[in-house]
């Protein structure tokens, strides 16, 4: 994990044993992915909540015919997890991979008003035709990307909702009602985690556990030795890399 001089306003992340390589080696590195990338919480009661407005079956957005997902399911009601399938469809119709895309789903009771989260299961480094080395990759975009399943068949993203918040809204119209939320919108926003929209900056508060090096005000990334690809994007206001 490296320090920032500056505060960074995420929180996710945590050093993470790496499996395989020294630094500086060409062969794949691999490590779990980030226990959890992000979770959601209910909004208040008088929030506004719009949802995803999808009046058919998606269809594959480009010439590479969109991507498989293999979802296991745990637990799901069968309207939540119709609802859950066609968030999957939605990022299907929309990525292009030739690797399948294993997730392991579970509905079950989760913390007071905690939503749900969902993980890439390892993330990959230094694999075949991985654009930058040195960097993370979570499974589904490394796998991509080497035109390969890096981790030989099992589950790319641990994916697990609420089963115990009341205030669901299962419906694929988009017409979630007021005082709901709209689960196909929020199965969206965290697969798009496990398929690798995350990061690894954390700042510290000071207290408890470090997050960095338990300095309050103090920011850090890194899993392990090694930035997350995402971490490469970021910049601050005037285009500077914070990296």
């Amino acid at each position: 994990m490296r320090r920032l001089s500056f505060a960074i306003a995420l929180t996710l992340g945590s050093a993470l044993p790496v499996v395989g390589q020294p630094l500086g080696s060409s062969q794949m590195i691999s490590a779990p992915g980030p226990e959890t990338t992000c979770v959601l919480h209910a909004p208040d009661a008088d929030d506004v909540y719009h949802g995803v407005n999808e009046l058919r079956q998606p269809t594959a957005k480009h010439a590479g015919g969109g991507a498989t997902f293999n979802v296991t399911y745990t637990g799901f009601t069968p309207q939540a997890e119709a609802a859950f399938q066609f968030a999957v469809d939605i990022w299907a119709a929309h990525l292009e991979s030739d690797v399948p895309i294993n997730v392991e789903a579970s509905f079950s009771p989760l913390g007071t008003n905690v939503l749900g989260s969902a993980r890439a299961a390892f993330v990959r480094g230094n694999f075949a035709n991985a654009p930058v080395f040195n960097t993370w990759y979570g499974d589904p975009l490394a796998d991509a990307l080497a035109g390969a399943d890096l981790g030989g068949g099992g589950t790319d993203i641990v994916a697990q909702f609420s089963s115990n918040f009341s205030g669901w809204y299962f419906g694929t119209d988009g017409n979630t009602p007021a005082n709901r939320v709209d689960f196909v919108s929020v199965v969206l926003h965290e697969l798009g985690h496990g398929l690798g929209f995350f990061g690894s900056g954390n700042v510290d508060n000071g207290t408890g556990t470090a997050e960095c090096d338990g300095t309050s005000g103090v920011g850090c990334y890194g899993l392990g030795n090694f930035p997350v690809i995402f971490d490469r994007f970021i910049e601050d206001q005037p285009g500077n890399s914070l990296l």
